[in-house]
């Protein structure tokens, strides 16, 4: 009912009707990167993907392994450099997880050997 009332003011202010994205899956984040449609005039236009960094993991705890990104995605490289060790050497860290790779907006990736060093540099 809220988004039909949300609709009648939208047309009797005089603006266009928003037009649904036809690429969005409808899943939390959806092609916006908002977790929810009403909020996406905050995040960015409809049907601009905000550009996150995603973490890729392995986890060698259950038969057969798992393989797969983290639902969580970060604002930047040290947000996920920082994530990844947490999930590793953090005070719940998982010994059998592995981080295979980051995954930069741009696509490039950040391998394990780069992410490793990088944890060396902390200690």
């Amino acid at each position: 009912m809220q988004e039909i009332i949300a609709i009648v003011r939208q047309v009797a202010s005089g603006l266009p009707l928003e037009q649904p994205d036809p690429l969005d899956e409808g899943l939390p984040g959806g092609r916006a990167g908002c977790p929810f449609p009403s909020l996406r005039k905050r995040c960015g236009a409809v049907g601009v993907t905000a550009m996150k960094w995603k973490l890729y993991t392995r986890d060698e705890n259950p038969n057969p392994p798992v393989e797969g990104f983290e639902p969580k995605q970060h604002d930047s490289k040290d947000d996920a450099l920082e994530a990844a060790w947490q999930m590793l050497y953090g005070p719940t860290g998982n010994r059998h997880l592995e981080i295979l790779y980051i995954e930069e907006p741009d696509g490039n990736r950040i391998e394990a050997a780069e992410i490793h060093a990088w944890f060396k540099a902390l200690r």
